[in-house]
């Protein structure tokens, strides 16, 4: 049975539930719930957020819990919380993807649709872009390294989306130039930081915010996923001789250019 215990509620399809505290709010599809006033849920088993307008659950039972995306209050817009390989997809992980560039680059946003994981592109391109049904099926039926077409195509669409012709052309030529052998530094994100001095890797690393912390940082670092101006790092106790400029890489895709203040 479904429920709609709210104010202007509506609760519709099979144990949906919309709760008292909660006027204003629709909940339809199978085991969605709202518990927050003016907002909409859809789908199957969601995982509620309070800021959230609007929700498409994807999980598979009542505590199994999960969306596929979600709008927030702000405008911005949450992606899936894990990605295939079970790996955490968010602010406390440190790798939050927003729509708003003052917290996502273009460029960060062209490269995390850039490097999805195979299993994902076809639902990426119907969620993210405008690009016709028909092409999505042959994009997506390509195999092995010919999926790549289909997830540059998936990145440019979705950073023209969201930032606009320029920023995707732009983001594109950063990322072709980087992944081609010629490094052109000037789409790449950049940020500056302050060094008085030399600096420990892991405090470097943190201050840049590649990291959210230095457990983060050092376990990274360990791994060998970490090159600063091409040299790679693989011991937590290396120091980073003071400089005004860094070309830092964290595994095989992330790059951001530091400048010292």
């Amino acid at each position: 049975l479904s429920q709609a215990k709210s104010y202007y509620g509506i609760a519709y399809g099979s144990k949906t539930k919309v709760n008292s505290s909660a006027p204003a709010s629709v909940a339809l599809g199978s085991g969605t719930v709202a518990s927050y006033p003016n907002k909409v849920v859809i789908g199957q088993h969601n995982n509620e957020q309070a800021a959230s307008l609007f929700e498409v659950g994807n999980g598979a039972s009542a505590n199994n819990r999960s969306n596929a995306f979600t709008v927030y209050q702000d405008g911005t817009l949450g992606i899936p919380n894990f990605d295939s390989n079970g790996n955490k997809i968010g602010k406390s992980a440190g790798n939050a993807v927003w729509v708003n560039e003052d917290k996502t680059t273009p460029y960060e946003y062209y490269q995390y649709f850039r490097n999805i994981s195979d299993d994902l592109v076809e639902k990426f391109l119907k969620i993210f872009t405008e690009i016709p049904l028909d092409e999505i099926a042959k994009l997506s039926a390509l195999q092995g390294a010919e999926l790549n077409v289909a997830k540059k195509r998936l990145a440019f669409a979705a950073t023209e989306i969201a930032h606009g012709t320029d920023a995707a052309v732009a983001a594109q030529e950063a990322a072709d130039a980087l992944f081609g052998g010629g490094v052109n530094s000037a789409n790449i994100p950049s940020m500056e930081i302050e060094m008085a001095g030399d600096m420990g890797i892991l405090d470097f690393l943190c201050a840049t915010k590649l990291f959210p912390s230095k457990s983060e940082a050092r376990r990274t670092v360990e791994q060998g996923g970490i090159q600063i101006d091409g040299n790679k790092i693989t011991d937590p106790k290396s120091v980073v001789a003071m400089a005004s400029e860094f070309m830092v890489q964290k595994g095989k895709k992330v790059f951001l250019k530091v400048i010292v203040k």
